[in-house]
């Protein structure tokens, strides 16, 4: 994955996973976008929740109209600047957008009558000083299986945008289990904190980097018709860096990879505080 899904970023500025990488006429390129926008505004919900509905007038929500995957997303604001970035969107509808170097959206996504979309986030941005959390709603419809457009609102402030997603299947259209994505994954470029994860048979994470963090949590595969992971993982013994202290840093994270037939990983996390992005190989 480091040489077809993004160039290089133009900053060290990731406050915990760090990856450099490079690209080809394939690439999404993530890098000369300037600013970090806000691309959307919940955090990814607890898979084994429910709300039922009393009676017999509980209406089901028709099935998401795109398929899951990673999505090349560009994003235009309502100040009419513009961004480019990459979602990851899995079975059961939740996603998670990350637009270099530092912005980051968790949320869920659901089907609604004629192909329309609907769902929630929770973003987490820095803004050159400090770090922002906000929340928002997003609407939207699909144009095929592939790709869709979406509106963005934050819910407390005047944020709005336009997000175009489409899907690169070669990225994710692949069967995978825990056995086959289990091994060690090194990220170690110049100018990044060199960080390894270690992902066991039985879904384990362990791993560190070069700053003294040390990961702790678990990976699961939410349908292995599909090579997309649902990731947690406690960070601890963080030190301060550049955009964020050692508190910020530390913390549970939660979110979305990608797993490649190339056997790389890439990792878009948050601990709602800060964002973490990983891209590591075997």
């Amino acid at each position: 994955m480091p040489k077809h899904l993004f160039t290089s970023i133009t900053t060290a500025s990731m406050v915990l996973l760090l990856a450099a990488c490079g690209g080809d006429e394939n690439s999404t390129n993530l890098a000369d976008i300037g600013n970090p926008p806000t691309p959307l505004v919940n955090v990814i919900p607890d898979s084994n929740s429910t709300s039922p509905e009393d009676g017999d007038d509980r209406v089901e929500s028709a099935a998401l109209p795109i398929l899951p995957g990673y999505y090349s997303t560009t994003v235009v604001i309502n100040d009419g600047s513009e961004a480019t970035g990459a979602t990851i969107i899995d079975s059961d509808g939740q996603f998670a957008t990350f637009i270099p170097d530092t912005d980051i959206t968790l949320g869920v996504m659901q089907g609604e009558p004629d192909n329309q979309i609907s769902g929630e986030g929770f973003n987490t941005a820095f803004n050159g000083s400090t770090w922002e959390q906000n929340s928002g709603t997003l609407t939207g419809s699909s144009e095929n299986d592939s790709r869709a457009t979406l509106f963005l609102e934050a819910n407390t402030s005047d944020y709005e945008s336009v997000a175009s997603i489409l899907r690169s299947p070669e990225y994710t259209d692949n069967s995978i289990t825990l056995d086959q994505i289990s091994g060690t994954f090194l990220m170690d470029e110049t100018g990044w904190l060199r960080t390894e994860i270690t992902i066991q048979e039985d879904g384990a994470i362990t791993g560190s980097d070069e700053s003294g963090c040390t990961f702790l949590g678990e990976v699961t595969i939410p349908d292995p018709s599909y090579s997309i992971l649902r990731i947690s993982f406690n960070a601890d013994n963080c030190s301060d860096a550049d955009t964020a202290t050692a508190e910020q840093r530390s913390g549970l994270y939660r979110g979305l990879g990608v797993f490649t037939t190339d056997s790389s990983l890439t990792v878009f996390a948050s601990n709602e505080t800060v964002a973490a992005y990983f891209n590591g190989t075997k």
